[in-house]
């Protein structure tokens, strides 16, 4: 599951932090409960920014949203990557819109984006492999 963006908001918002626990909660819970032989992925929103006399900053939202959308994750039993951690924070979102990662609307990957995501998460999958493996051949996870 790689979404929530939309849900940013700047300022009073019509949409709560309460409802967006409860939808997402929601949402992970049925798909724990359709398929729970399978595995999940909840991947964090990637951030949303908004510019003011020509200086961007990445709404307060995001780190409100990024925080719901681990803590639920954790309580539903599905792991959790954050895109915001991976890009490096507030100024790291900045960074990707300087470099054309990030589209016009300040949200939403562009294409370079994604693939850049992309190649982020799967070398975060083979590091988690490798550690298990670790873990494994130590003899600390069951063969």
């Amino acid at each position: 599951f790689f979404y929530g963006v939309n849900a940013a908001w700047e300022g009073q918002s019509s949409y709560s932090e309460t409802q967006y626990r409860e939808q997402y909660t929601e949402l992970l819970s049925r798909a724990r409960r359709v398929g729970p032989e399978r595995d999940c992925l909840s991947i964090s929103l990637l951030s949303r920014a908004s510019t003011a006399d020509g200086a961007s900053q990445v709404l307060s939202s995001i780190g409100i949203i990024h925080g719901i959308q681990g803590e639920v994750a954790a309580e539903v039993g599905c792991a959790f990557w954050s895109t915001y951690d991976a890009v490096g924070g507030d100024a790291g979102i900045l960074e990707w819109r300087r470099r054309s990662r990030l589209g016009a609307d300040m949200s939403h990957p562009t294409r370079a984006g994604y693939e850049h995501l992309g190649r982020m998460l799967y070398l975060a999958f083979l590091e988690g492999f490798v550690d298990y493996l670790d873990r494994r051949v130590a003899g600390h996870v069951p063969g």
